[in-house]
């Protein structure tokens, strides 16, 4: 396949600031490097307010708003105010957005057809898109809602119930689904699902700083990311006390915003670092937390760290560990959460079973006395990281394209669906 034209649909991307999360980012990675093989990739993305097409580093990128003509049954959910009485806010919100991103895809496509539609699972971008055409759907997997927001100890209202159904819809009528990870795929596969693996483009796109506006310990273990269940914070919260009884001097630095799933979504916990926080009584000033800090300053900090720990309960191929081994700085991570396909235990970093405080603290205790067998700053890059090279990748995902269309050619038209109505 030369020249392909690849649709990008996602509830987020980087361009005016429409987005900065991981999903956003790879996106435009992989738009960028497609661009630089001489394809031509087109971003769908919600405009929230706005609308047009932008012209974004040579990628063409189209705002587009909500829409909910011909929805019969959103139509239904308004007039008798099922969404308010059902709490289906969200829901409704995706299917319009959705629905608003098909209809551009529609326009864009009888000017131009595209080779390939390329949808994340978050947030359905790709729901209502037409598939009757010939052109293969791909949907990239960044999570699986039900077991992030069960590790989270989310309640599963309703509206959560249907957004999980309505990600395993699209997934189940995508020519191909593919995940960052072994750990999701497995998860999905295990669960009915034909999940393959991708491994995410990722080049470190900025340098350390080389000043920071803040003081830093002469020695630290360092925290960051989201910090919340999902990525083990209180099980770490918990492992410090276990350090501080053989090691007293023993200091962490944590860096990033804490986050947890409400009814609402996705919302900011402001208090959840002084609510761990009391774990630690006269300890707690041997935890220094910068809150949200630069890229250029993190990878600063980063950079002076003794190791990274991140000892996530689930996760999908993390930036952080991916950024910390890039940056030499060994990873202190957990087995079976994804963690363990960056990290060579004993080479680059170690390993532990999730949710085991004790085998946690032994390790960060290893690192603290330099009872390791590793050289800081030598460390020998992740075995992942040829397949994380961008060009690798794209080409990758060029490949799936290719088997995605066989499986369109391979279906009778009676077989395939065409728009689904909602």
């Amino acid at each position: 396949m030369n020249h392909l034209r690849i649709a990008f649909l996602t509830p987020e991307f980087v361009s005016k600031g429409n987005g900065t999360g991981g999903l956003s980012a790879y996106v435009y990675r992989m738009c960028k490097t497609l661009l630089q093989m001489g394809h031509a990739p087109e971003v769908f993305t919600p405009g929230y307010g706005e609308q047009g097409v932008f012209d974004f580093h040579g990628i063409r990128v189209q705002y587009t708003e909500p829409s909910g003509r011909n929805l019969l049954l959103l139509k239904v959910i308004e007039r008798l105010r099922l969404q308010k009485r059902l709490h289906l806010k969200n829901s409704v919100s995706q299917l319009r957005i959705a629905k608003g991103i098909a209809e551009a895809v529609e326009r864009r496509s009888q000017e131009q057809p595209f080779h390939l539609i390329h949808s994340s699972d978050v947030g359905i971008p790709g729901f209502y898109v037409g598939r009757a055409t010939g052109c293969p759907l791909v949907v990239r997997c960044s999570w699986s809602r039900d077991l992030w927001l069960s590790t989270d100890g989310a309640d599963r209202t309703l509206d959560v119930r249907c957004q999980s159904l309505l990600e395993r819809i699209i997934m189940s009528r995508a020519d191909l689904v593919y995940a960052p990870s072994r750990f999701l795929a497995d998860y999905h596969g295990k669960r009915g699902l034909r999940v393959e693996t991708l491994r995410p483009p990722f080049v470190l796109e900025t340098k350390p700083a080389s000043a920071l506006p803040f003081p830093l310990p002469s020695r630290f273990l360092l925290h960051f990311g989201t910090l919340g269940p999902i990525k083990g914070t209180d099980v770490l919260a918990e492992a410090l006390p276990l350090v501080w009884k053989k090691e007293p001097q023993f200091t962490m630095v944590w860096a990033g915003q804490s986050f947890r799933w409400t009814s609402l979504g996705f919302q900011s916990d402001p208090g959840y670092f002084d609510r761990l926080s009391k774990i630690w009584g006269e300890k707690a000033s041997q935890v220094i937390w910068l809150k949200e800090v630069k890229k250029t300053e993190l990878y600063a900090v980063l950079s002076r760290a003794e190791a990274s720990v991140l000892p996530s309960r689930c996760d999908n191929l993390p930036n952080t560990a991916i950024e910390s081994l890039l940056l030499g700085i060994p990873v202190i991570g957990t087995r079976g959460a994804s963690l363990d396909e960056l990290i060579d235990d004993g080479v680059n970093g170690i390993v532990v079973p999730i949710e085991d405080t004790h085998a946690l603290a032994e390790a960060m205790i290893r690192v603290w006395r330099g009872d390791v067998p590793w050289v800081k700053h030598a460390l020998p890059p992740p075995s992942l990281i040829h397949e994380m090279s961008p060009e690798v990748a794209a080409s990758r995902l060029i490949e799936y394209a290719g088997l995605a269309q066989s499986r369109v050619d391979n279906t009778s038209p009676e077989g395939r669906l065409k728009w689904v109505r909602i």
